[in-house]
């Protein structure tokens, strides 16, 4: 069919897809009251000749064109040694000597 489903997304995502309506004429007919057929701006893209494209489907777009141009992030676990999946810290308090070196005054492991 000659689809590019890779630049159907960029189109979208870029807020450029054409008009389905007006098919790029920017004008669609209309039946006047007498029955004539008249011309007016495109009620689906106001004359601009693309689609309205809600961000959220734009965002939906370059998330999905990213997920193919980047590798999405795994999830690591840390756990501590024994297993756990709490953090764990050591705190050491020094005190000060007369000769000028530190001794640990007290050790607590949380």
């Amino acid at each position: 069919m000659g689809l590019n489903p890779f630049e159907g997304m960029a189109i979208i995502a870029l807020n450029k897809l054409p008009c389905g309506v007006c098919r790029g004429k920017g004008k669609t007919a209309y039946k006047l009251p007498n029955g004539d057929l008249g011309m007016r701006t495109c009620e689906s893209c106001y004359g601009t000749l693309f689609e309205a494209c809600s961000p959220e489907l734009r965002g939906k777009m370059n998330a999905e064109l990213a997920s193919y141009i980047h590798a999405k992030k795994k999830a690591v676990e840390v756990s501590n040694p024994d297993g756990t999946l709490k953090p764990s810290w050591e705190v050491v308090i020094l005190e000060a000597k007369d000769n000028g070196q530190s001794t640990p005054r007290s050790k607590e492991t949380h």
